[in-house]
């Protein structure tokens, strides 16, 4: 049985490995999913084509989910 640290850090993992590709941004609605696939978009970002960084921008917008670091990464990326 996991002890709540080692679930926090497996989970910390998955988030930072979800899929951020076009089609999964693209298909964001609501402000929970964002804060979701924040932590893999921000880790994803760098390397990402153009088209999954240009459906970031759409699913921030979308959401209204404003975050600094993530916005700075984009600005990086364009």
């Amino acid at each position: 049985m996991q002890s709540g640290r080692c679930k926090q850090e497996a989970s910390g993992s998955e988030d930072e490995n979800a899929d951020v590709s076009a089609g999964t941004l693209d298909g964001v609605e609501t402000f929970g999913r964002m804060m979701v696939l924040a932590p893999a978009l921000l880790k994803k970002l760098p390397r990402m084509l153009p088209e999954d960084a240009a459906a970031a921008c759409r699913a921030l917008s979308r959401t209204k989910f404003f975050d600094n670091d993530i916005i700075r990464s984009v600005r990086l990326r364009v």
